[in-house]
């Protein structure tokens, strides 16, 4: 009997956040992710879900946490046992939830469900059956569950820029307010894009300039995340979203090509050329056992590239988030403040500061999902790293039950790690250097190319903008507006600083 597969994604992470610039706190909570085996009946799949400390207010920035729900299917019958995006039903009355706490929102695309809190309130949810409808009828497949936490982001005016750093700002100097009827810019936004010299920008109505709502990864792609990803797709798909061929040997590291800079990505068993595909694990201890508590699965994702990111979004029909959006999910409704961080202070420097290199500052937590610095301060993030050979934290390190936004590092909507860690890789804005101006809200599909690139033709020569700074940076890059980091950026090369996640429109 072939056996139903089944990704359990539990991320002990927690926050509380000081929600605006006048210090008021809410939990915020969103860990300790839980999905249980499926079951199957005709179209029908149903699992238990639960996670803890989840989030629905009514007072600003009145939003929610949900989970992204997408399921892959493998039809075993196929050649080379590839794993197919399952489409689910668009309606969203075809789906149930249990309980009366959660409620189960569809997709145009029927590509997932987002499951999220249904009633204003906080805490946690207890298990629930989620019951989804199908585009197709079991036959013995077998079946992944992949759920990723997210933060809803409300639809509203925004600014951008801060009239400072190299950033947006409208023809007098001063940031540019995104309203509804923006239809383009028609020169009214410059965009600096070498120190002393503008460009006016000209962007159409389909363009996702952030004021509509969407959703937000709440924390960057973590490893363990990645390895799922990896574990889904064929030899050649691997060949492109790795360093190393699939068919190098067990404890080959995959991305890094050595265990360097905090990640342990590594070959689990090896693959066989154009046939089978590899088979990945987490092993940051270097120890071939893959997967163990301290193998560093909720370290934030690096050593990728652009491509990789791209294919990665397409797979788990999310995509790239704009420079706008980024703006729009660190600052909130707030106009903007110069030098002002995610967390929503100025300063003229990053606050308080810990790295992975003082292992006494982690109090004995390395690699573990509870890694978290003994350091308390105001924006504690990840930067500024002198020993090239380290790398980024935990994703949502700084957070923690006692912590409020500035603390934990928090945005505006409670999105973690926006500053530092590592590098937010957004759609470029740039008037006829690139096609990001013909970027559209269109998210992935849930299937890559047979050679493992995104084959979404909207995203074809969009170039990435870094964006929010990483653990090596100095503090001038975390700051919301800054875009003077990507000027010499080789977008097709993997770095240890590159990271990042997406976003949805619904």
């Amino acid at each position: 009997m072939r056996q139903r597969l089944l990704y359990t994604k539990i991320l002990n992470l927690r926050l509380t956040l000081l929600t605006s610039a006048i210090f008021i706190i809410y939990s915020s909570f969103a860990n300790n992710l839980q999905i249980s085996t499926p079951s199957v009946t005709g179209n029908q799949i149903s699992f238990s879900i639960s996670w803890e400390n989840s989030w629905r207010i009514t007072a600003p920035p009145a939003n929610w946490d949900a989970v992204w729900i997408f399921i892959k299917y493998q039809d075993c019958n196929d050649p080379i046992k590839r794993w197919q995006h399952l489409d689910l039903s668009t309606v969203s009355a075809d789906h149930t939830a249990t309980g009366g706490i959660l409620g189960v929102d569809a997709v145009a695309d029927g590509k997932g469900v987002f499951v999220y809190r249904d009633t204003v309130g906080n805490g946690d949810i207890p298990l629930a059956t989620i019951t989804l409808t199908m585009s197709i009828t079991d036959v013995g497949f077998n079946y992944r569950i992949f759920g990723i936490e997210m933060v809803n982001i409300p639809e509203g005016d925004f600014y951008i820029g801060d009239g400072v750093l190299y950033s947006f700002e409208d023809s007098t100097g001063n940031p540019v307010k995104i309203t509804d009827s923006i239809e383009n810019f028609n020169g009214l936004l410059e965009v600096e894009y070498v120190p002393g010299g503008v460009r006016c920008l000209d962007l159409p109505p389909s363009f996702p300039f952030g004021w509509n709502r969407f959703y937000s990864m709440k924390y960057e792609i973590s490893q363990e995340q990645y390895v799922e990803f990896l574990n889904s797709l064929t030899y050649d798909q691997q060949v492109a979203v790795t360093a190393v061929n699939p068919n190098s040997p067990t404890g080959a590291d995959a991305l890094a090509g050595a265990t360097i800079n905090r990640n342990g990505i590594k070959i689990n068993t090896s693959g066989i050329i154009n046939s089978i595909p590899a088979v990945y694990m987490c092993d940051l201890n270097n120890n071939n056992i893959p997967n163990e508590s301290d193998d560093g699965q909720n370290i934030a994702l690096n050593w990728i590239k652009w491509d990789d990111l791209l294919a990665y979004l397409d797979w788990a029909a999310l995509r790239p988030m704009t420079e706008f959006e980024f703006e729009k999910i660190c600052r909130g409704t707030g106009f903007p403040i110069p030098h002002e961080y995610p967390w929503g202070i100025p300063s003229t420097s990053a606050c308080s500061i810990t790295m992975a290199s003082e292992d006494s500052l982690l109090n004995g937590t390395q690699q573990t999902p509870s890694e978290k610095t003994i350091n308390k301060g105001n924006g504690l993030c990840a930067y500024n790293e002198s020993n090239i050979n380290l790398g980024p934290l935990r994703c949502g390190f700084a957070a923690d039950s006692s912590t409020v936004r500035i603390q934990a590092g928090a945005t505006f909507y409670g999105v973690m790690d926006m500053g530092g860690n590592v590098v937010e890789l957004t759609v470029k804005l740039s008037n006829n250097t690139t096609n990001s101006r013909f970027y559209t809200n269109q998210s992935g599909d849930g299937e890559i190319s047979s050679t493992g690139f995104a084959n979404e033709p909207q995203w074809v020569g969009v170039y990435p903008l870094m964006r929010g700074g990483h653990w090596k940076s100095n503090y001038t890059y975390i700051k919301i507006s800054a875009r003077t980091n990507a000027y010499d950026f080789t977008y097709r090369s993997r770095d240890p600083i590159l990271g990042g996640r997406g976003v949805r429109s619904y």
